[in-house]
């Protein structure tokens, strides 16, 4: 999914830049994804027919670009008093919550249609209230940390690797896999994450001055 939407955004964009059309179709999306959920469950048979392989996990994706167009477009400039409060730190607490169900299959009638989609929502309305605080205000400071900056840097590796030790335990039953038991399945993500990042990655990274 994120190799076609890196295939598909850049056209969307540039074709539909003043008719905003990249907007309607991450809408579109967001309204898209409840409707392709409940099919996937109830006539799996037509996954195909809606689009389900690509809209299951795109919208994950178009909160982001949500986000930075709004950041762009200073869509939260006139929100900014609000963000600042610090009771904006419930959405944290909310996207918890909204994402415990999926994760535990429970609340089936709600995180079902819904699943991740509420929580990236609330995931990005506390991002937002972290990029309007003050830089001279705690929350800025523990966000600039150099350990949290260095964990932001391999986040993309932490993504990529996790899969292989954050397994839930019900999708190999009768397996005993010790590299998934807590705590030793997040020290070995985190482990396998900054390898990947210094030998791998940043290695990689160097090639991309060519097509500049």
């Amino acid at each position: 999914v994120e190799v076609q939407f890196s295939l598909i955004c850049p056209f969307l964009l540039h074709f539909s830049y003043k008719k905003n059309f990249y907007l309607a179709f991450i809408v579109f999306t967001l309204l898209y994804y409840p409707i392709v959920r409940v099919f996937h469950y109830t006539k799996p048979e037509l996954d195909l027919i809606l689009l389900n392989p690509i809209f299951w996990a795109l919208p994950a994706i178009m909160i982001g670009s949500l986000l930075a167009v709004g950041l762009y477009k200073g869509w939260g400039s006139s929100y900014y008093n609000y963000l600042k409060s610090p009771y904006c730190f419930l959405f944290l607490l909310f996207a918890w919550v909204t994402f415990l169900p999926g994760h535990f299959r429970i609340w089936g009638f709600f995180s079902i249609p819904f699943a991740g989609l509420f929580c990236g929502l609330f995931i990005s309305i506390f991002l937002f209230h972290i990029i309007s605080q003050d830089k001279h205000s705690v929350i800025y400071k523990v966000f600039n940390h150099s350990v949290i900056k260095y964990i932001g840097k391999i986040s993309y590796s932490i993504y990529i690797w996790q899969q292989i030790f954050l397994i839930p335990d019900d999708v190999y039953k009768g397996y005993s896999l010790w590299w998934t038991i807590f705590p030793l399945n997040i020290v070995l993500a985190l482990l396998t994450a900054i390898i990947s990042f210094h030998f791998l990655e940043k290695p990689l990274l160097r090639f991309k001055t060519i097509f500049k």
